[in-house]
């Protein structure tokens, strides 16, 4: 198995919970019948929600921003900055008042995009310390300073980069068995155990995940392993 190359901190969370999960009339049937009971029309927004979220979280995980294309993009900034503000001096420095001109005022309008609750007017008050296109080159600086230091990258570390990412499925989890307990399903589930009413609603809801976002098709002893892996991370994750 190879070292999966590091990506971005946190970029789960943030693209995921799109859609996708359409459960067509006879898996509603199918998953209704594990639940023994019909679920009304908010019951079942629910758990379409729930079902678009972890395919929105595993779809990054299965294929997941890179931090060196995101290096990439943050230096192509810099320097598209630093040639646009080199472009700015030489028209500041032009001898026709109306080229100086424009060059203020493009100035002012790039200030706008970075301070919307301030007028360019305001932002000129401050004496102009520092041009527009320089701000945006320094705060490409301090985005890839921030994955570089404060932020980890996953996958930097040995342990992490040989991890199979399980958040996605772990939320899944925790998600169906709050639904579960709210229409009056216990949320369990042993390794050996593939008769639990709990691991067939997950495989009732799974069944309807594509392929390759489904957590196991290899048995219901697998898939009920995996249930109870994820189950003993939510209780832990609530104490």
């Amino acid at each position: 198995m190879s070292k999966p190359k590091p990506w971005l901190p946190n970029a789960t969370p943030l693209v995921a919970g799109g859609s996708g999960f359409e459960p067509t009339a006879a898996d509603w049937i199918n998953i209704e019948s594990v639940l023994g009971r019909p679920l009304d029309e908010r019951s079942r927004s629910e758990l379409t929600r729930i079902g678009a979220i972890y395919l929105g979280l595993r779809q990054v995980e299965l294929d997941p921003p890179l931090a060196s294309d995101a290096y990439a993009h943050l230096n192509a900034v810099e320097k598209a900055a630093a040639a646009l503000h080199a472009a700015m001096q030489d028209l500041m420095r032009d001898e026709g008042l109306a080229v100086r001109r424009v060059a203020q005022l493009f100035d002012y309008s790039l200030a706008e995009l970075f301070y919307e609750k301030q007028a360019a007017s305001e932002f000129a008050s401050l004496g102009r310390l520092e041009p527009a296109p320089r701000i945006l080159g320094k705060a490409a600086g301090r985005v890839r300073g921030k994955l570089e230091g404060n932020s980890p990258i996953h996958g930097a570390e040995p342990e992490i980069a040989t991890t199979v990412p399980t958040f996605a499925w772990d939320s899944l989890v925790a998600a169906l068995a709050a639904f579960a307990e709210k229409h009056g399903m216990e949320a369990s589930a042993r390794k050996d155990d593939e008769t639990s009413p709990f691991v067939k609603l997950v495989s009732a809801v799974q069944a309807v995940f594509p392929l390759q976002f489904k957590k196991t098709t290899q048995s219901s002893s697998a898939l009920s392993l995996a249930i109870s892996t994820a189950l003993r991370t939510r209780f832990a994750g609530s104490n």
